[in-house]
């Protein structure tokens, strides 16, 4: 009876521990090997091992006397190697792994192996994660005795742009009366024509200069300098601060936007894009607060009509210009557990009645979160995860007895 509980645990990280305590928990025999064991030496990477050193290494670790192996290493290459070398010792044993990106786990379960169950932990939590914006809080929220928390007014743009242009605008208007009053039969469109003359080209032919006084002269030079000197440098200067603008605002989102009832998702990770794609197929309103623009999910999240702010949603004045006052709830899937609570707290400070749905990694800290800092909804993509594999093997275990 006992070799039918043999379970074989492959891999580091949080969803290895769990599944490890979990599995023994339900009354399993679980051997485990973390996944340095399969690395030749310190420095080497384990995918590029040999699969016949990874054989070896599972046979040292009972992978021959195991029902069932759980390969839940963090890292998705390293899950790959050890599958497959799993797959050569053992191709009559079910095998469970944990795959995250979306096309490595749909290609792994092609494989011609009727054995190998493929788990995404994304693709598991999502459905959990959206159902928390409808379930049904069944506490109230203790309310923070804080004072009330005023928005941080946006900072101004640049005065140097409006006195750029104020001083280009003075600068032509007194050329042009300069023109209409020195040039004989000088209209204000003519005047107005020979100074755009003067700020494109070097050539004055279309100005007829002719009887002019000393001073007359002096001031139409004083004019010229003036409109070579400062009418391109202001140029140049309008032209940087659009680029600014256009920098900020239409490739990083850095604005105050004015929206309602939506939902503000922080990271944008592989759960943070599984979120927008679905809450987006409900035709639901999303901000997303990422804070890296090397995130491979922006233009798609843009393309399915997400706003996408790149900033620091830890930053209270982010979530301001997120209208996280207004917001229906907000999910932070970022992969730091301090960084989610702090988010969190701060979005409960701006607005105490929001939904918060926190990820966390650990499930015994995101039950003490949940009872300590009264966040409503704190879950673990590994106890998510975690539970699955359990619930499978021991329904595996139950056909097989």
């Amino acid at each position: 009876m006992d070799n039918q509980r043999n379970i074989l645990v492959i891999g580091t990280g949080h969803l290895a521990d769990m599944t490890t305590e979990k599995l023994k928990n339900a009354g399993f025999l679980v051997g485990r090997i973390k996944s340095k064991t399969f690395q030749f030496n310190e420095d080497s990477d384990i995918q590029e091992e040999s699969l016949t050193y990874a054989e070896e290494k599972l046979k040292e670790g009972g992978v021959q006397s195991a029902v069932a192996a759980c390969i839940v290493d963090n890292d998705d290459a390293v899950n790959m190697h050890i599958m497959l070398a799993t797959m050569r010792v053992r191709i009559d044993m079910p095998v469970f792994v944990s795959l995250l990106n979306d096309t490595l786990s749909s290609c792994a379960g092609t494989f011609d192996h009727e054995q190998v169950r493929v788990i995404n932990p994304t693709i598991l939590a999502t459905p959990v994660f959206i159902r928390a914006l409808t379930e049904r809080i069944s506490r109230p929220v203790r309310r923070l005795h804080t004072k009330n928390v005023e928005l941080t007014p946006l900072p101004r743009r640049p005065k140097l742009i409006y006195v750029t242009f104020a001083l280009i605008f003075a600068i032509m208007s007194i050329d042009i009366l300069f023109f209409v009053l020195t040039e004989p039969g000088m209209t204000i469109l003519k005047a107005y024509y020979f100074f755009v003359g003067e700020v494109t080209s070097f050539s004055f032919n279309d100005v007829s200069v002719v009887n002019y006084d000393p001073v007359v002269y002096f001031f139409r030079t004083t004019l010229l300098w003036a409109t070579f000197s400062v009418v391109p440098i202001g140029i140049g200067i309008i032209a940087a601060a659009t680029w600014s603008y256009f920098n900020e605002v239409r490739l990083h989102g850095r604005r105050r936007y004015h929206l309602k009832n939506h939902v503000v998702i922080c990271g944008l990770g592989n759960l943070g894009h599984h979120l927008v794609t679905e809450l987006r197929r409900q035709n639901r309103k999303i901000l997303v607060i990422e804070q890296s623009m090397e995130s491979p999910f922006i233009d798609a999240a843009r393309t399915l009509g997400a706003k996408v702010m790149i900033a620091d949603a830890t930053l209270q004045h982010v979530l301001e210009n997120a209208a996280i006052h207004k917001a229906e709830a907000l999910i932070s899937a970022v992969d730091d557990d301090d960084r989610n609570l702090i988010i969190g707290l701060n979005a409960r400070a701006l607005q105490p009645d929001i939904r918060l749905i926190l990820r966390i990694f650990d499930g015994d800290k995101a039950k003490e979160i949940r009872d300590r800092f009264d966040i409503q909804f704190a879950y673990s993509m590994s106890d998510i995860t975690s539970d699955r594999i359990v619930d499978d093997i021991t329904k595996l275990s139950v056909v097989a007895a």
